[in-house]
């Protein structure tokens, strides 16, 4: 079990209950990864039946990450994470024979974000927490977000946030910037929380404690740089560059291993094992968004009692 401070918890429950100034600031941190997403999207689904949905001040994502938070942010978290399940089982989005396309994002994003379950966006707009969506610059691998705030289609910034390299190999354009994954750099982004001044931070992670992210084997390595090669140069010397253990320290950070340069009281929800990124079974998938929620509940209900 990480170390927490269940400072956040307690915070986060009295003001749900309370609509008075409470002198805190509160982040949510969604971590993605391709199909693990469907961890987050069911703790998603938790903290709305929890009544959490309008305490945070700062929400920050990336990938399928930023997803999670979208739906959240909507009040449609049981629509999102039903995603997982009903929309991207089988091949329907995992498809490995088209090999630099093996990811579907033009079908997650146009089709189902779009049309089939309709992301209301007006909604993540007007709300009153600043939602934080990490992209990577296409061409240098340079990290940025867009917010909720921002006049941009959220669905194209969603978008770009979940183009993988090597899985999806095109840049998404938004306004004048070629963009893809968010995750390049900002997996777990604790030091944005701490620089927008937050006292209190709700971390998911779709990673246990124990996890440490390892270079790829050789032949997996020299794969993905084929499959990546028409990427610019320093976007792909950019996203091999200190890749692992930047993210592992991350991760120490936010399981408490490792303290921060300034008191933030951090609580982390994780799974209890390690999901595959490219999970496509639909039980499974289904068996994950309800672990998620039930982490996200327990994780409640333990600190009230």
């Amino acid at each position: 079990m990480p170390k927490q401070d269940n400072e956040v918890i307690e915070h986060l429950l009295a003001r749900k209950e309370s609509k008075n100034k409470d002198g805190y600031k509160i982040g949510l941190i969604i971590e993605g990864g391709g199909m693990r997403g469907s961890f987050s999207g069911g703790v998603m689904v938790g903290l709305e039946k929890l009544g959490l949905t309008e305490c945070f001040d700062y929400i920050y994502a990336s990938s399928s990450g930023s997803c999670a938070g979208a739906y959240f942010l909507s009040k449609q978290t049981e629509l999102g994470a039903s995603i997982y399940y009903k929309d991207l089982d089988g091949y329907k989005f995992i498809k490995p024979w088209k090999v630099s396309k093996a990811a579907d994002i033009d079908y997650l994003c146009d089709t189902i974000f779009r049309h089939k379950k309709k992301l209301d966006t007006g909604k993540v707009k007007r709300s009153d927490s600043i939602f934080k969506i990490f992209v990577a610059d296409a061409v240098n691998g340079n990290c940025k977000y867009y917010t909720n705030k921002d006049d941009v289609d959220l669905i194209q910034v969603i978008k770009a946030s979940c183009a993988l390299p090597a899985f999806y190999n095109k840049p998404v354009t938004i306004g004048s910037n070629e963009l893809m994954d968010g995750r390049i750099g900002k997996s777990l982004p604790i030091e944005d929380a701490i620089t927008d001044g937050c006292t209190d931070v709700l971390v998911v992670t779709t990673v246990p404690e124990n996890y440490r992210e390892k270079p790829g084997g050789f032949l997996a390595t020299l794969f993905k740089k084929y499959l990546m090669r028409d990427l610019p140069f320093q976007y792909r010397k950019k996203y091999y560059s200190d890749r692992h253990s930047d993210y592992n320290e991350s991760l120490d950070v936010v399981f408490g291993r490792i303290n921060v340069h300034r008191k933030i009281n951090i609580y982390t929800i994780s799974p209890q094992q390690l999901f595959s990124k490219f999970e496509s079974h639909q039980k499974k998938l289904k068996k994950i968004v309800g672990l998620g929620t039930l982490e996200a509940v327990d994780a409640f209900s333990l600190e009230k009692q």
